[in-house]
């Protein structure tokens, strides 16, 4: 039972110092700089996105108005063609 023990001991002290040492890997500054490097890097491609988003709904919205202005034009002259009576 000792030498379970023990061995259990052993690997909880392992996972220990491991976790420890990432710790103390992950605040040098050459990682922190890659980190930051990356974040970086996820903001401008959200940020691009987003511009695209943008400029997609802009497209959109333009297409949608000029339908609307079409089908005014087309009940105007629908409108024209029949004698209104007074």
């Amino acid at each position: 039972m000792d030498r379970v023990t023990a061995d259990a001991k052993a690997e909880e002290r392992r996972l220990q110092i491991e976790k420890a040492t990432k710790v103390l890997w992950d605040q040098t500054d050459g990682v922190k700089a890659v980190h930051s490097k990356m974040l970086m890097c996820d903001v401008i491609k959200e940020n691009e996105q987003l511009v695209e988003q943008k400029r997609m709904i802009q497209g959109l919205r333009k297409a949608q108005e000029q339908a609307f202005v079409e089908q005014q034009k087309q009940a105007l002259e629908v409108r024209a063609t029949y004698p209104q009576h007074p």
